[in-house]
């Protein structure tokens, strides 16, 4: 279980990682740092990454947790940006920093012309 901070359509709480996961969409999670000081970095990476696929994402922010899951599988750096293919599969790890890097990725990928 890993607690949610927020999802959509405002979902919040305890969740198990694996029903994060949406196979008809990309899904970022954004593991939310300690430090109520990096919430900003978090958040303009998901307004980064949803500008690259703005219909076909779910974004989750995950708030610390002790879940031994998903920091060993995860990782354990904070912030910490991941986006999930809708199959299941890892296909952007880092932090939020580099969500210029993943939306550029995106573009590259799906839209076929040159960013």
């Amino acid at each position: 279980m890993v607690n949610v901070s927020s999802g959509p359509g405002g979902r919040s709480g305890a969740m198990r990682i694996f029903d994060l996961i949406d196979p008809a969409k990309f899904t970022p999670l954004l593991l939310d740092a300690a430090s109520p000081a990096d919430t900003p970095l978090n958040d303009r990476a998901e307004a980064v990454v949803s500008s690259a696929l703005p219909q076909s994402l779910n974004v989750w922010h995950i708030m610390n947790t002790n879940a031994p899951a998903l920091t060993e599988h995860y990782g354990k750096d904070r912030p910490c940006l991941y986006l999930i293919r809708p199959g299941g599969y890892v296909m952007q790890r880092g932090t939020p920093a580099d969500a210029d890097k993943a939306a550029h990725f995106c573009r590259r990928l799906f839209y076929c012309s040159p960013v």
